[in-house]
């Protein structure tokens, strides 16, 4: 299992590594929207002018690249609402004075009162946007240009203030209102904490009428849905609407950008844990669901359900993490790139784990053996205990525990003894040679009379005869099949068959020889040569 892990973090470090070069990689070609100057002010003024403003557009002049991934998007739309309103309070721009020339490397607006300025910059890709610098001063400016007319007849557009900020700047007291801690207003961290208790609260709620509505319908879904799949749906549903709620309270307090960016991570931790859970849950139930409709639904559900379960779970866990490293920003496109290029070194890298998933799935779909079989693979022979992703549990007749990694199923011949439809018993009698043919004849067609009214034997297969003399006894051969579930059935019934042949013996005046050595010596004469 160590070693599992360590391929597969190389794996993940290799895919990295790949998406960094893979990232460095030219782009494509600079949108013409975005090619120079005049053509990104004119996207920006236009989608802003649009009723109601497209701020989605608007947002794509916006360089966010220095902004925390998890809220460039409402963050870059609430800034280029700020930015639009400064510039129509400030100054009428002409887009024709405006250069058009790509090659430039920047180009700037100065704001009235020596304010400040806007600056457009060419990123590396080629591409012109407001400058990272312009984007982090937007809310000052806004604070500084806000109770200024519009200038003209310009569209007035400001950001509009949510609920719980109107309330503050109407009724708290410039104490609660001034930047402490982390530049965050005081009124704003005890909102943090009230987004945090009601989610909490609100969530256990929704939890609570989910599970007792899935209660009153029992009767309609009791056989489908286990308690497992049960208490997953439960954890899910309660960590996403607590992750929903705090998400949508704690945008409403209108943070500063870190603290914001630290809540909404928080947000998008609990969301994707939450996510999993409903994932686990979705897939529970869709396996209990399937496995009664299978052929042999009994052996699919003691080995078709391990592996399954477990391989469902590394994919429900796979695709969050997939969906967490994209919502923080991460560039998931880079990353399947880097996996591509790198699937060579890879593969030999995680030669061991690859051969172990490909044995899993031997033993999934070819159904060699089930939790409970008495196995011999190899060398190692035992009863299966489990069956998981990358090995088999056997539990030997020592009582000692064996992992077989599954690529040996792959192969090496599987001997499944829990399989066989009968088991042989096969036994030599020694008779003494004093019993006379009649007597063992009547020994003989005793047991083979018994063998063939026992109701666990295969009667086509009863074998008894008188085999051959051996050195000291009369050889007998006794040989069976017997119907058992289990070794402990079969030794069972084995027991039975062996004590009344002791019991036939008996009655027919036969002994059971053991190994003897007769010696005659001959009496030599006195005189011998008389």
């Amino acid at each position: 299992m160590f070693s599992m892990r360590l391929n597969l973090l190389f794996v993940l470090l290799f895919a990295l590594v790949s998406t960094a070069f893979a990232q460095s990689e030219p782009t494509a070609t600079v949108p013409e929207t975005l090619a120079n100057p005049r053509a990104t002010l004119t996207t920006f003024f236009t989608a802003m002018n649009e009723t109601p403003p497209n701020v989605v557009t608007a947002a794509t002049t916006l360089d966010l690249s220095q902004e925390p991934a998890v809220i460039r998007e409402t963050f870059g739309q609430r800034t280029a609402v700020e930015l639009f309103a400064v510039f129509n309070r400030t100054k009428y721009i002409d887009l024709k004075t405006v250069p058009n020339n790509p090659d430039a490397t920047e180009y700037a607006i100065a704001l009235p009162n020596n304010e400040g300025e806007i600056r457009l910059v060419k990123d590396p890709e080629g591409a012109w946007r407001f400058s990272p610098n312009t984007v982090a001063k937007v809310h000052g400016y806004w604070l500084a240009f806000r109770d200024q007319e519009v200038v003209g007849n310009l569209k007035d557009v400001k950001p509009s203030e949510s609920l719980p900020v109107q309330f503050a700047n109407q009724n708290l007291s410039d104490w609660w209102r001034t930047p402490a801690f982390y530049g965050l207003e005081p009124w704003k961290w005890l909102g943090i904490l009230i987004a945090l208790v009601t989610s909490y609260i609100v969530a256990q709620i929704v939890k609570i009428i989910i599970k007792t509505a899935i209660a009153l319908k029992v009767k309609k879904f009791g056989q489908l849905i286990s308690p497992h799949a049960l208490k997953s749906a439960g954890n899910g549903i309660f960590l996403v609407t607590g992750g929903l709620i705090f998400n949508r309270l704690t945008v409403a307090l209108e943070l500063v950008p870190d603290i914001r960016a630290a809540t909404a991570f928080f947000s998008e931790v609990v969301l994707t844990v939450g996510f999993a859970w409903i994932g686990f849950a979705l897939t529970e139930y869709l396996i209990t669901f399937i496995t009664p409709k299978m052929a042999d639904a009994e052996r699919a559900e003691r080995l078709f359900l391990p592996i399954i379960r477990n391989l469902a779970r590394i994919i429900v866990i796979g695709i969050a993490v997939m969906y967490f490293l994209q919502r923080i920003g991460f560039d998931i496109t880079g990353l399947i790139a880097g996996l591509g290029i790198g699937g060579l070194v890879v593969a030999l890298a995680a030669k061991d784990s690859v051969e172990n998933i490909f044995g899993s799935l031997t033993v999934l779909f070819e159904m060699p053996f089930q939790i409970g079989d008495w196995v011999i693979v190899s060398d190692h022979e035992g009863i299966v205990e489990d069956i998981s992703i990358r090995s088999v549990t056997l539990r030997t007749f020592y009582d000692s525990v064996i992992l077989i990694p599954n690529s040996q199923f792959i192969n090496n011949p599987i001997e499944n003894m829990g399989r066989r439809r009968f088991r042989r018993i096969k036994t030599t009698l020694g008779i003494t040679y004093d019993a006379t043919p009649d007597e063992i004849e009547n020994f003989v067609n005793s047991i083979r009379e018994y063998l063939n009214q026992n109701e666990h034997t295969w009667k086509e297969k009863n074998n008894v005869a008188f085999n051959e003399y051996g050195a000291s006894d009369l050889v007998i051969l006794v040989q069976t099949f017997i119907n058992a579930s289990d070794f402990t059935a079969e030794i069972k019934i084995r027991e039975q068959i062996l004590l009344e042949i002791m019991r036939i013996a008996e009655r027919c005046n036969v002994e059971f020889a053991y190994p003897t050595q007769r010696m005659i010596v001959a009496k030599q004469d006195e005189n011998p040569l008389e």
